[in-house]
């Protein structure tokens, strides 16, 4: 699929698309997207739209570590349960919470020792 395709399956099945400031996006046409940036030493990523959440995570395991970054967090509106499970991340509580779109984000890190080597 094009990247359109991709933002739109996304729009569909979560909220419309709206990439915030001063994020960037990785596109995989067989993969999908994530949008993500760097904030300190934190490789954040906001909206994710993929059918291969293992490869996005392991790859965004590589990216942190090459640029340096000590956490990754992740932020999603997915069930928090399962995202664990299948993520194997810790639940931040304190950082989780209603955004500016009025929706409950669940915020999720994995921390420097955890990431791939």
């Amino acid at each position: 699929m094009q990247l359109r395709d991709w933002i739109k399956k996304y729009a569909k099945e979560a909220e419309p698309f709206n990439l915030a400031d001063g994020f960037k996006i990785h596109f995989e046409q067989d993969k999908g997207f994530i949008c993500y940036r760097v904030k300190d030493d934190i490789f954040e990523i906001d909206h994710t739209c993929t059918t291969d959440i293992r490869y996005f995570r392991d790859m965004s395991f590589r990216l942190t570590k090459e640029l340096g970054c000590h956490t990754l967090r992740v932020m999603t509106m997915r069930n928090p349960a399962s995202y664990v499970r299948v993520t194997k991340t810790h639940l931040n509580l304190k950082l989780s919470g209603i955004r500016p779109n009025g929706k409950w984000y669940w915020v999720f890190e994995w921390y420097a020792e955890e990431l791939i080597k």
